[in-house]
């Protein structure tokens, strides 16, 4: 290359183009190693909180299948009545009495 009038001239040219390819090689690799770092350490988070919205979304499931059920059973076995009232009851899974009532 030709060097323009008035600019300074590198002292060391071979070993600042060696410091500058292992610069250009070795940067890419590490800030990818750093974004690697940071994003697996915020993955118990994020599974923590996918177990709970997962857990969550069960339970509405099973709920909601069960006011459906309990809709059915009604809608069945009281064609006669157009109109029921419907009781809540706790059931309690380790009290067997709960279970008899």
């Amino acid at each position: 290359y030709h060097q323009e009038e008035g600019a300074e001239e590198i002292a060391f040219p071979p070993l600042s183009f060696l410091l500058w390819i292992v610069f250009l090689v070795l940067m890419p690799i590490l800030l990818s190693n750093l974004l690697v770092g940071l994003a697996v350490g915020d993955v118990d988070t994020l599974q923590k909180v996918a177990t709970e919205k997962r857990t969550e979304l069960q339970i509405d499931l099973v709920l909601s299948i069960e006011e459906l059920l309990a809709f059915i059973n009604i809608k069945c076995h009281l064609p006669v009545y157009r109109y029921c009232k419907v009781t809540q009851q706790t059931i309690f899974p380790n009290d067997p009495k709960s279970l008899l009532d």
